[in-house]
Parts: structure tokens; sequence; C-alpha cells
């Protein structure tokens, strides 16, 4: 009997689908005595248990080449063709401490195969060390709340200050990957220090942030001899060798500090900075014997509002204690930005970013080696991107120009991004280094190159 109630009520089942529920039942029954009840259990759906622990990550592999170079002189590292074949592995934990407290510590590894493949002997060990290999801690913190307003985070971390996107003006806080230029944006080259960090919420629309930064980090630049640092071509003196940079010690004395009053409106929102940290800029001591990286001081300010499909975005920077290497004077600057960025056109936007570096009390001979500086220095850049494909697919073209009409150099790139599937993606570009006036930018106009990267993130 209950396999033939069984087959009623699936008879039944199947003819609510056809006729609906309640006349098939019916008809189906008629003539049984029996009360048959027909009791549907609905699974109850358990809530999913956060974890404590996330582990995320990518593997990219990407490489390039080089096609503009012309044949080296004998003794000379031959820098045409392949470029970079490199395998780089992320990896990130993220962790759930409490409800007010969370941790992360993320590390970083990449291996370029290219050095093999064109055979190791033709580099410098400078070269082998910056590039061919490296496994380094890249962010570690944790992070939480001590009060109702007030919020701390101690590690390794980034601090982005400012609005522009392009051009740095009050972003002091990290040192640069400047180990290639041009290949990449600034948001993925900034390396992270150690620093403790307070934010203070008062309530309304403002917020204070403190930090104290007790790593003495300095920029990641290119090697001497590699082909964006192509000493050879630069006019130093007969027999100048290039000395090695210091990194400062990590003591008390170079603790470096930064506070930053943060205020968000309707259309608008402001900052107003005050740092005193390392110079992202080396110059000569101890009889040029050595490369040190000083102290600057920075008052800043940065502003950003909106009016319709418009962002404008201003930002001043005034930095004192800068030292240069052809006086011994130390100089102050003035750094100031405009810009805007145009969302109007569909799947389009459109930035434009111009600044000007004006050194006070400039010194003619600053033009020399090693220094290369004017006593304005004006940069623009120019960004496009357009997306396609439901905005799989993002096409990109940056250039980036320094000094009036770009008559100083620069570079400009042009690269699409594929969203292939979640967590695939494959990018391709060309990158097109503008020579010019400035030694620096002409040094690295033979370094034009096309790259590819695949990126699989889980």
């Amino acid at each position: 009997m209950k396999i033939f109630r069984l087959a009623i009520a699936t008879l039944w089942l199947m003819s609510a689908v056809v006729y609906g529920a309640d006349e098939s039942f019916d008809d189906l029954m008629g003539g049984f005595d029996e009360e048959v009840s027909v009791v549907l259990e609905v699974p109850q759906q358990v809530p999913a248990l956060q974890s404590r622990y996330q582990l995320s990550g990518a593997y990219t592999f990407s490489s390039s080449f080089n096609y503009a170079h012309d044949a080296p002189m004998a003794g000379n590292t031959d820098y045409r063709g392949l470029s970079r074949a490199k395998n780089k592995l992320d990896l990130q934990l993220d962790i759930r401490i409490n409800e007010h407290w969370k941790a992360r510590i993320e590390g970083r590894a990449f291996y370029d195969l290219a050095y093999q493949i064109n055979g190791r002997s033709d580099y410098s060990d400078d070269v082998l060390d910056s590039y061919e290999s490296e496994a380094e801690i890249v962010e570690a913190w944790v992070q939480g709340s001590v009060s109702e307003k007030l919020d701390f985070k101690l590690g390794r971390q980034i601090i982005v200050w400012g609005k522009s996107d392009n051009i740095r003006i009050t972003d002091i806080i990290n040192p640069l990957d400047s180990r290639e230029p041009g290949m990449t944006d600034i948001e993925d080259l900034r390396l992270p220090v150690f620093t403790s960090r307070f934010d203070y919420y008062p309530g309304g629309a403002w917020n204070l942030s403190a930090l104290i930064v007790h790593e003495s980090r300095i920029p990641k630049e290119a090697a001497q001899g590699s082909d964006f640092l192509p000493l050879n071509v630069f006019p130093f003196p007969e027999g100048f060798i290039f000395p090695e940079d210091e990194t400062p010690e990590q003591n008390l004395d170079n603790t470096q500090y930064g506070l930053a009053l943060n205020g968000v409106f309707q259309g608008w929102d402001l900052s107003l900075y005050a740092a005193d940290v390392l110079d992202s800029r080396w110059h000569f001591e101890e009889s040029n014997s050595v490369r040190r990286y000083g102290r600057v001081q920075m008052l800043g300010a940065a502003v950003n509002f909106t009016a319709g499909s418009w962002l404008f975005k201003t930002e001043l920077a005034a930095l004192n204690g800068l030292q240069y290497n052809t006086t011994q004077n130390k100089k102050s600057r003035w750094d100031f930005l405009i810009g805007t960025e145009y969302m109007g056109f569909k799947e389009t936007s459109i930035s434009l970013e111009i600044a000007n570096r004006h050194i006070n009390d400039y010194e003619v001979q600053m033009i020399n080696p090693a220094d290369f500086v004017n006593k304005n220095e004006l940069q623009t850049a120019l960004r496009v991107t357009r997306s396609f494909n439901h905005d799989t697919i993002d096409v990109t073209w940056l250039i980036s120009l320094f000094g009036s009409g770009g008559d100083d150099g620069g570079f400009q790139r042009l690269w699409a991004n594929y969203d292939i599937s979640d967590g695939l993606m494959a990018s391709v570009g060309v990158v097109d280094y503008i020579g010019g006036d400035n030694p620096v930018m002409e040094a690295l106009s033979d370094n034009d190159r096309l790259f590819a990267e695949v990126k699989y993130s889980f």
C-alpha cells in the first residue's frame, strides 16, 4: 500500500504540473476510504559559518619582448628580444581575530626564466639580483578598533595620500618599486612600510589620521647596467664609479611621521597633510662614494569635487629639505597639480593631469649630472579607458610627458585587459619610451617593448 500511495503522490505531483494541483489530486484519490496525508519536508538552510581564516592569491605569468634596441657594443649586455618570462605567486592570508580586529599577511615570490633562456653569464650580478628572482613579505598588519572613535593599524602597510592617479604630489609615505618605470601604474608600485596608524573619527564628515613610520625603506631602483639604468649613456666624467645606495639604519632617530585631516562632504572632499619622511630621491655624500636618502618635510592639500560627469582634482605640496648633488644648499620646492576626469561617454573614461614642480632658489648647475633638474618641471598625463563586451575587455592608453610639449621625454602605453572567466585574466600591450632633452628619459628611449600577461586568481 505504501508503494501505491507513493505512486499516487507521484502522479499527483506530475499532474499538478500539467492541470493544477487541487483538481488532479481529488480525481486520483476518489474511491479510497483511508485518508492520505502528504508531508513535504523542506530542508532547513543552515547558515554558513564564516571561516576565521581566508587564503587567497594569484599566479601570474608575464612576458615582454624588446624590439627597439640596436645591437650592443662588444662587452655590453644584449637587451634585444626576450626581456621577461616571469612566474609570480602572490599569497594572502586574512584572519578574523574577533568582531573588531583582523589581520593580514601577504607574501610574494617570482622567478624570471628569461635570464636562464638568454644566458645568465650575459648579465651583471646587480641585474640578476634585482630582476631574476625575489621573495618577500608585502603587507603584514593587524587592525582593529580601540574604541568607538579610534582605530589602530600596526604593521607593514600602504598609505595612499592625494587624489591623483598618475602623478605623485602628496603621495609620499610609501616608496616605489621603480625597477621598470613606465610598465606599471603607481597603485601597483607602492612598497609597504612598517607603520603605526591611528584613525580618529570624532563624528561628522572629518577624520584625523596619524602615522608613525618605523621602517626606513628606500625605493627599489633599476639595477646599474640594466636597460632601465644604462650608466654608459649618461654624461658622467670618465672614470666615474656610480656608488651603491645606502639604506638608513632602523632606529628611533630615523622614525618618520605623518598627519592627515580628511573631510568628506556632499560632492567634494578635502585632505590636509603634514609629513616628515624619507626623501624618495638619493644624493651623493662622502666625495661621491655613497648615495644616501635624506629627510624631507611636506605640508600639502588635496581636493576632489564632482560636477555632473566631471571629476576635478587638485593637489598642492610645499616641500622643504631637498638635497641635490650639484649644490650644498638644501632646497624647497612647490609641487602643484590640476586634473580632471570625464565619464560622460558610455563605457569610456578620460582623465588629464598636469603638474609642475618649482624649485626655489634654483642654481644653474643643477641641470648638470647627476641632478638633471630644471627650475620648473612640467609633467602631463593623459589616460583614456574604454570597456567592451559587457565590461569584460578594457582598453587603456596612457601617455606621460615631461617638459613643455614633451621636450624632456616620457612614455606611452597601450594595453588591453580581458576577463576570460572568474579569476582568469589576460593582458597584452605595448610600451613606447619617448626620448628628449632629459638624459634619463633619453637613455630609456630604446626600451620599447611588447608585453603579455596571464593571471589566475584564487
